[in-house]
């Protein structure tokens, strides 16, 4: 990979020249690091990948109704957005949805 969108300690996304792969942290108590980044699914685009990482963090929790719904979701947008903003490849995500809207 030749670069890494930190975004809590259990996921990050991860750049190549061909895809935004999201990777999650697995521990492995026989790794000299104590664990190691696994690939857990492949975009062709930032915005994917931040949406995929949004899936999950809504998926991982224990909801019960509309309103937990909604404040997971929040949640789990604000800290992959901050995250992406963090980075250098913040323009990235604005110049695929630019790249839509021109499309259209």
């Amino acid at each position: 990979m030749s670069a890494i969108i930190p975004i809590n300690d259990q996921y990050r996304i991860e750049i190549d020249e061909s895809s935004w792969q999201v990777s999650k942290w697995r521990t492995r108590s026989k790794h000299p690091d104590g664990g190691n980044w696994e690939g857990i699914s492949w975009h062709r685009t930032l915005q994917q990948a931040g949406e995929s990482l949004v899936q999950l963090g809504v998926s991982q929790d224990d909801l019960e109704g509309v309103q937990d719904i909604i404040e997971a979701l929040h949640a789990s947008s604000r800290i992959i957005a901050r995250a992406i903003v963090q980075s250098p490849y913040h323009d990235s995500w604005l110049d695929e949805q630019n790249s839509y809207s021109s499309e259209g």
